[in-house]
């Protein structure tokens, strides 16, 4: 059976997720026996009350997300309130974090629940230019760790230089595309490139074709909201390193915030190789452990890192069940 035809089938799905998992786990373990269970302890016991400002960072870096999101309705007015969308935006992660296989994902229960109030048109308008936002920011983010790892290498002036002006030429397409409305060209064109040897072409082009028509709705709006939806997102993620920074500060770890920024990159990296992991369980700990292994850092500080931004996110995951256990928001008024 092929991998399009097993994901369309939910026994299948299910019975993947609890292997990637069960995989991520016993590898977890094996890393944790490795460095051994008092030795992490004592270095997860350090974080003390940091945890409650690692919490505080992540409700940040939601506050930006959120924020951004409101910028991305076509009518120019969110169906909810901002608290709303935080409650919903908090259910996605949450169910994404844990089902990345599921049936009902994170950006469906969002879909799901502005199409109640909203056109499914506009509803599916919106997730598209904010999933769409989220994956560019990521990219400008991971590409500005790349430059910026480039200058700890003597030779990496030159290619420095190079990327620089690559990724610039490379935006300013972009740009030019979006000024000159040339609907259909830049994702038809990615479609059409990268999935003319799979059997699911004619999807990819139509949804690409779909993607295209919708941004170019959003930039007729002006440029405050095109702005606002990148920016805000860009500094969700920017904030995510801090966490990182502060963490280390906790763990009296020799790692200044220029190296929390490039450790930070690396596990956002391991995040989209490994999507279909929940929670990336044993793939950020293994990752990290090798990548401090190799630059001759404690890799007991790099895992125990992981683990304390983990312990993190199964708080804000169970927050985010129990706001989905709610059901979805009645109100869809904009203000009280």
């Amino acid at each position: 059976m092929h991998l399009p035809h097993l994901l369309k089938n939910p026994r299948a799905k299910s019975h993947l997720k609890n292997l990637f998992c069960a995989v991520g786990a016993a590898y977890l373990l094996k890393i944790v026996f490795e460095i051994g269970l008092s030795e992490l302890f004592a270095q997860i016991k350090q974080m003390e009350w940091g945890f409650a400002i690692i919490m505080l960072i992540a409700f940040g870096e939601y506050f930006f997300h959120v924020w951004a999101w409101t910028s991305t309705f076509l009518a120019g007015q969110a169906p909810f309130h901002f608290s709303t969308l935080l409650r919903l935006w908090l259910g996605a992660n949450a169910i994404k974090s844990l089902n990345p296989l599921g049936n009902l994902g994170g950006e469906t229960y969002r879909l799901l629940a502005l199409s109640k109030v909203m056109s499914k048109k506009d509803a599916s308008a919106s997730m598209a230019l904010d999933i769409f936002s989220h994956v560019l920011m990521m990219i400008l983010l991971l590409a500005c760790a790349f430059v910026l790892s480039l200058t700890r290498f003597p030779w990496g002036q030159k290619i420095l230089i190079a990327a620089l002006v690559f990724f610039g030429v490379m935006g300013g397409v972009f740009w030019w595309i979006l000024r000159k409305k040339k609907s259909g060209l830049l994702f038809q064109t990615l479609a059409g490139a990268i999935m003319s040897f799979t059997p699911l072409k004619q999807a990819w082009m139509e949804k690409a074709s779909e993607l295209d028509d919708i941004i170019q709705s959003f930039f007729k709006r002006g440029k405050k909201p095109f702005a606002q939806l990148n920016v805000f997102h860009f500094l969700g993620k920017l904030i995510g390193f801090l966490e990182v920074w502060v963490i280390f500060i906790y763990l009296d770890a020799p790692i200044g915030w220029f190296d929390s920024f490039l450790i930070y990159a690396f596990l956002q990296l391991i995040t989209i190789l490994f999507f279909f992991i929940p929670s990336q369980i044993g793939v950020a700990e293994g990752g990290t452990y090798h990548l401090f292994a190799w630059v001759g850092l404690p890799p007991e500080i790099g895992v125990a890192m992981t683990i304390i931004r983990r312990i993190r996110t199964l708080a804000w995951v169970f927050l985010g069940y129990a706001l989905v256990a709610f059901g979805f928001p009645k109100n869809c008024a904009t203000s009280d």
